[in-house]
């Protein structure tokens, strides 16, 4: 073994070609095939160079130094020619190139931005590390990208970007983690690792690391905001789950200083984890929060500055320094932030906003996003179903009128018609959805407070023609109700289900799942679908509903705190199901997931009654996956083959199943890459096997996907494309995969 050591070494000194090493040595002219003495000599001396450049080399562990040799090496390989036209710049030149290199890292390009991190980190271009800050914010540009930026913080070295690079120690890509950590070394002076418990630790006990609120996102209704909106104006930002009784719990307080404070300049955000727009509308709506909610579904901006759980608050200045953070607080916190945000504010600062599909936006917002004058059209959310005659029925949310309203397209077998109002009141209706029973007739649900405070479920049948619509209140919720979700069983009965809010003392916290069937033209009591006997902050939501038997499955997640009698294996929210027979009496409840946070779960059930349930998952690093399994009504997850259908993403959202009169299982899912492009994808099961996920639609920013075969065994789906800066809803014919023998 030992005789093979220097040949290691040979290889990766001739991979060095090109290199400029720190204090002289060889440029890519002079590199040919050396000798192994010279190809050892050359491997050293880059090796040295590599300690010149980072000073904290010698408190690094050996696997990370060698790691950095040989990232180094390859980040030469690349920017050489970089460094070169930085070294040989007069001064006066070297400025100017730090400006033009600092502009370019906003540029569309990730190679352009790649390059201009890379420059202006060799550069130590300490005005530039904030810029650069904001790239990696943004998620833009994919691996290279971040990892560049992450090294040319360290070399910069400022103390600010601390946060930033604590941050990234368990980033996806492996070549960020080891600057990060690196970094964090140059700029400290001291070595924790991947700790990222001890790096915050450090930082706490540092009085001269400053936090400043940095985020580049978007919000729930896909606007793009940006920390520098805020400049001179003091922010509240609170971060959590959809799912979270913490978070529900405090989401009443933050409606009011927002509500007391707003007016007088306090900026009210809150950033949300974990889960997608429609979860984050639905928390948005029932809470009345009429300030921005930012989609950080991997915690990259949240995890910058929490230390601790949830809920965690952060108040920054009008500069933008965080003077507060804190977590789960309590009356008195309360109380303090109300008095910390008065001494900040005067009597009045004077903001110039718009409100904007129910939201308050700062004018620097909506001039980015092109809409001072007017919103962009945003379709989101379509559902599908087909009936007879080669119809097929797309219902969506649009705010093409000012505020939320359900509109529906027909297609007739030969042409569609124009988009027609379902519900289109002033007030708001959002989250339609249709299908059709077995006499051929079209059903629409939705969420709606048109008829008071609260938000209750409202169906209809479809309209036929442009003729008016007769919407009948299916619940008169105390608290609220939303999330209907509909099915025909096969004895032609309509099912509809939905999960209702309630109370937990002042709090509204707990949410519950119910199912009702029409029976004899009249709609059943309700029937609590979640289970009755476990404590109420059990909550239970994002529903989902198929025919089985000779009645519905229903699939819902749970914020599962292993109550006895349950599950031995969920953790977290899980997914569980549980049949309602055609009388309505309900069967056993069984856990589908596992101990990940497993939410948004849709459910297809096959003619032969075989089960099938997607979800998409946070798994390691905060990032999701999509997973399905073929649950047995009894069985406690455990058996059932579970698969994931995805790799590790950025994101993803909107599983959905379909599955075919002659037994094929199609799943469709929307992911997000490291590189920020939405990707629309399928998988088929065909003979008893899975196929790998192929591409639908890579090109449009494909969202919300739905599905139904027709009649005729085709299949349709629907989903939300990106359309010049608002979102537009397409439906098309998909080939059907090979049949089950």
């Amino acid at each position: 073994m030992r005789r093979r050591a220097p040949l290691k070494r040979v290889t990766f000194a001739l991979f060095l070609g090109g290199v400029v090493l720190s204090g002289g040595g060889l440029n890519s002219e002079e590199w040919g095939l050396f000798p192994i003495a010279s190809a050892i000599a050359a491997e050293r001396a880059f090796t040295s160079g590599t300690e010149a450049r980072w000073s904290c080399y010698s408190l690094l562990d050996r696997k990370t130094q060698r790691e950095l040799v040989q990232s180094e090496a390859f980040f030469f390989k690349n920017y050489q020619a970089t460094q070169d036209r930085y070294v040989r710049s007069s001064e006066d030149q070297k400025k100017r190139l730090v400006g033009q290199q600092t502009g370019q890292l906003r540029a569309k390009d990730s190679a352009k931005i790649a390059e201009a991190a890379a420059l202006l980190g060799i550069a130590q271009a300490k005005p530039a590390a904030k810029a650069i800050e904001a790239v990696l914010a943004r998620q833009r540009g994919g691996g290279r990208v971040r990892w560049v930026c992450t090294r040319s913080l360290g070399q910069i070295g400022e103390k600010g970007s601390i946060p930033t690079l604590i941050g990234l120690l368990d980033n996806a890509n492996k070549e960020t983690r080891l600057y990060a950590r690196v970094s964090l070394a140059q700029i400290t002076g001291v070595y924790h690792g991947e700790n990222k418990a001890q790096w915050r630790a450090a930082l706490k006990n540092d009085s001269t690391a400053e936090f400043v609120l940095k985020f580049h996102l978007p919000d729930s209704n896909g606007r793009i905001v940006d920390s520098q909106d805020y400049a001179g104006l003091p922010v509240l930002l609170m971060s959590g789950s959809c799912w979270c009784g913490g978070c529900q719990q405090d989401a009443e307080p933050l409606r009011k200083i927002a509500a007391e404070l707003g007016p007088r300049g306090l900026q009210t955000i809150r950033t949300v984890a974990g889960d997608n727009e429609l979860a984050a509308l639905d928390f948005q709506k029932h809470y009345r929060h009429t300030f921005v909610q930012l989609m950080d579904t991997n915690r990259i901006v949240e995890k910058r500055y929490n230390e601790d759980g949830w809920t965690f608050l952060m108040l920054a200045d009008r500069q933008g320094k965080v003077v507060l953070r804190l977590n789960s607080p309590k009356a008195a916190d309360w109380r303090r932030i109300r008095s910390m945000v008065i001494e900040m504010l005067p009597k009045a600062l004077p903001v110039k906003k718009a409100v904007r599909d129910g939201v308050s936006y700062l004018r620097s917002t909506l001039e980015r996003t092109g809409e001072i004058r007017a919103g962009k059209k945003r379709d989101r959310f379509p559902s599908i179903a087909c009936g007879p005659a080669g119809k097929v029925y797309v219902v969506f949310t649009t705010n093409r009128h000012g505020s939320s309203d359900v509109f529906i397209r027909v297609f007739d077998g030969e042409a569609w018609s124009d988009d027609r109002p379902v519900a289109a009141s002033k007030r708001e209706e959002y989250d339609g959805t249709v299908v059709v029973d077995n006499d051929g007739r079209a059903w629409v649900s939705w969420t709606s407070n048109a008829k008071g405070a609260k938000y209750d479920v409202f169906i209809a049948p479809a309209p036929e023609g442009s003729g008016p619509v007769s919407p009948r209140r299916l619940t008169r919720s105390a608290d609220g109700a939303m999330h209907p979700r509909m099915a025909c069983d096969s004895e032609g009965r309509m099912w509809i289900t939905y999960y209702k809010w309630r109370k937990m003392g002042r709090y509204s916290r707990d949410k519950e799942v119910y199912v009702r069937r029409l029976v004899d033209r009249k709609w059943t009591a309700e029937l609590q679908v979640s289970p009755t006997d476990v404590p109420v902050y059990e909550d239970h939501s994002e529903l989902a509903i198929a025919a089985y038997a000779d009645g519905v499955v229903v699939a819902w997640s749970w914020d599962f705190h292993s109550p006895a009698g349950y599950s031995e294996t969920a953790r977290n929210p899980s997914v569980f199901i549980r049949p309602i027979a055609g009388d309505g009496s309900p069967g056993p409840i069984s856990s589908v997931s596992g101990p990940r946070i497993d939410v948004t779960p849709a459910i297809g059930v096959t003619p032969s009654g075989q089960i099938w349930c997607a979800w998409d998952s946070v798994v390691r690093r905060q990032q999701k996956r999509v997973y399905i399994a073929n649950p047995s009504v009894g069985r406690d997850g455990r058996g059932s083959e579970v698969r994931a259908m995805s790799a590790s993403n950025a994101n993803v959202c909107s599983p959905c199943i379909i599955t075919s009169p002659t037994g094929v299982v199609t799943v469709l899912w929307s992911e997000k890459g490291d590189d920020g492009r939405w990707v629309l994808k399928r998988a088929d099961r065909t003979d008893g096997e899975w196929s790998a996920g192929s591409v639908v639609d890579d090109e449009s920013n494909p969202r919300y996907v739905s599905g139904a075969f027709d009649r005729e065994g085709r299949m349709w789906v629907t989903y939300s494309v990106g359309a010049d800066g608002g979102r537009d809803v397409v439906a098309r014919q998909l080939p059907v995969q090979g049949e089950d023998k």
